[in-house]
């Protein structure tokens, strides 16, 4: 008795873990830190999308003038634009930075993010120096071509800082998933040890089991291409953006696969808890001729 009520409690455990995971990447607990930064990210995003928008009308209604008062106009609504990007992309590498710097990633990333995002963070608060100091057309357009060229670089490392966080959890989590199964064979022994027929509970059983070995194919195909990380230099560093975008294609494609794989398995599991209860909870014939009730509370 005491025995299955142990294994049901562990089963059930195991259900509740594989139903999490599929939100592990988000469900990382922010500091207070976190919290700011997220915060001066909506911030900077809204000021960003107004002075997008004041400087588009602004160079629709003034672009072809000479009027010296227009173009000053124009110049203004530029110098702002840029700026508020500057901002926003500021903002985000301090939230990148707070995530590759939680104690759980540190030692998951092996080359140093903190160190590239600060340099990234240096090079952006020069580009505002640039840009209070631009006052030709040309001044403008090279610092827009400039930051537009690095936002492409730290949007491509930022998903591949978090791919290899993610590919790092799913490898870690399928690590434990042999003890869900070994906990299974060890239900349906028990209860086949006293007369209960398990037919129903090994065929949910080795759904089971397929569903993590073809989660496990799928990752292997993900760790062969992080292996080679196409794009990216050994520090982390985009090398080539097109080969870089393209290993990001495939690498979240195939992650997206894994952990939905994963999420059945959670819901099969499940399936085979229940069943589990139906046959714990019912009156059973034991050896000798003598009935008993197996509770699953």
């Amino acid at each position: 008795m005491k025995y299955i009520n142990r294994l049901l409690a562990l089963l059930v455990a195991a259900v509740f873990i594989l139903s999490l995971f599929s939100g592990f990447a988000s469900a990382q607990a922010p500091e207070e830190q976190y919290k700011l930064h997220k915060e001066n990210y909506e911030h900077t995003k809204k000021r960003f999308e107004e002075a997008k928008g004041l400087f588009e009308k602004a160079r629709e209604r003034l672009g072809n003038t000479n009027d010296i008062r227009s173009k000053e106009e124009l110049k203004n609504r530029t110098r702002d634009y840029l700026l508020r990007a500057i901002d926003q992309t500021l903002s985000h590498l301090e939230i990148l930075k707070d995530r590759v710097e939680l104690r759980e990633n540190k030692d998951i990333i092996k080359f140093d993010a903190s160190g590239t995002i600060e340099a990234q963070i240096s090079q952006l608060e020069g580009m505002k120096v640039k840009v209070e100091q631009a006052e030709t057309t040309q001044d403008f357009r090279a610092i827009y071509t400039e930051l537009k060229g690095m936002w492409v670089n730290i949007r491509l490392e930022t998903r591949y800082y978090i791919g290899i966080v993610l590919n790092y959890r799913i490898n870690n989590f399928l690590e434990k998933v042999d003890n869900v199964s070994i906990k299974m064979d060890e239900a349906i022994t028990k209860l086949y040890s006293k007369g209960i027929d398990t037919t129903e509970l090994k065929k949910e059983a080795d759904k089971f089991d397929s569903i993590v070995a073809d989660a496990r194919v799928n990752q292997q195909k993900t760790d062969d291409i992080f292996e080679e990380h196409n794009g990216f230099s050994p520090d982390g560093k985009v090398t080539d953006a097109s080969a870089a975008r393209e290993f990001l294609r495939k690498g979240d494609e195939l992650e997206r696969g894994t952990v939905k794989q994963i999420k059945e398995a959670a819901k099969q599991l499940k399936d085979f808890v229940r069943e589990f209860r139906k046959l714990a909870r019912g009156k059973v014939t034991l050896d000798g001729g003598s009935t008993g009730t197996l509770s699953g509370n």
